[in-house]
């Protein structure tokens, strides 16, 4: 019997989490393992999902397809034998790995492939790749490592179709068509897919792509796009959320094809409840506030920033902190 692995990959603020969050709410996945891979060294993506920690584990720091190719194999390997101890070991055992904005998928069918181990306890099921239609077509010009993304994808799913128009939906899609003629297109809004993506399979015509070397990663080293950080911004905990949405707003006016994803969770300080931030490049995406009480209390956001330094952002956002409380 065969784990089938589900592959959730997309670029920075693409909406792989939410996605994958609408994704677990599926009665077929309860019992799915999960591996969250972030490109920053704290990770933040577990936290945001809600998902309970014994069915997940965390590669951060790096990416998948290069710096955690011989982690994923031995996290795979480890949750299969869980899964077994668990009694969860069943026909329909699924684990999904949530790629970090700038992993490669290709490489990480390689790794399964390259296992000998796993090569006969797993199969790739499905590549789903998220696609940010408010930015899409900038970063696809910028950013090689979403045109990797878009060409392995078996599906695209096309996010905040509702923050762009009709003409620009119309270029993403045939933007798609051209780089990935055999993938499916698909529309998710708020996270919730338009088709079932739990059972579908990897396309016929992208695993001919592969398996005839028109997508070749055996030997090759991944390197991402440079200058790219990420660092993590520490709040004071009782924090002016007036001030904070102003300085978000004005950053990403100012330099939001700088600021490639900002995420993280926040207390105002008169609230009750944290709130969930998400952000990417000039898009501010609608605080969602988290009843959980157990969310850590910390206020903290992650950022990855191309040449923009992240201990600038915090010098900047405590300046408007500042002024504020003297207000």
């Amino acid at each position: 019997m065969m784990v089938r692995i589900l592959v959730v990959s997309g670029f920075l603020g693409s909406g792989k989490s939410s996605l994958l969050r609408c994704l677990l709410k599926d009665v077929r996945l309860s019992n799915a393992r999960l591996i969250i891979n972030e490109f920053g060294e704290v990770p933040i993506d577990h936290v945001l999902l809600r998902v309970a920690a014994e069915r997940t584990r965390v590669l951060s720091g790096g990416c998948l397809c290069c710096a955690f190719r011989d982690d994923l194999s031995l996290e795979i390997r480890s949750l299969i034998d869980e899964m077994r101890v668990n009694g969860d070991y069943e026909s329909q055992a699924y684990i999904i790995i949530e790629t970090s904005g700038l992993a490669d998928p290709v490489a990480i069918q390689h790794t399964l492939v390259a296992d000998p181990v796993l090569r006969n306890q797993v199969r790739l099921q499905h590549i789903v790749v998220t696609v940010d239609a408010t930015n899409f077509l900038e970063s696809v010009q910028r950013f090689p490592e979403v045109q990797h993304q878009v060409v392995a994808a078996d599906t695209l799913v096309i996010t905040k179709r509702d923050l762009a128009d009709d003409g620009v939906i119309e270029t993403v899609l045939s933007t798609l068509n051209a780089l990935n003629p055999a993938g499916l297109v698909v529309f998710a809004d708020h996270g919730v897919p338009d088709v079932d993506l739990v059972d579908r399979t990897t396309q016929p015509g992208n695993l001919a792509l592969r398996e005839n070397g028109a997508i070749e990663h055996q030997s090759v080293q991944f390197v991402h796009t440079d200058h790219l950080v990420s660092g993590i911004l520490e709040l004071p905990r009782e924090i002016d959320w007036s001030a904070f949405v102003f300085w978000l707003s004005l950053l990403l006016h100012r330099h939001g094809a700088k600021v490639l994803r900002v995420k993280g969770i926040v207390h105002p300080a008169d609230s009750q409840h944290p709130v969930a931030i998400h952000a990417a490049q000039h898009v501010m995406h609608y605080p969602e506030h988290i009843q959980d009480t157990s969310c850590e209390a910390r206020n903290r956001l992650v950022v990855v920033t191309r040449g923009l330094p992240p201990g600038l952002l915090a010098q900047s956002l405590a300046a408007f902190q500042s002024a504020a409380c003297r207000l």
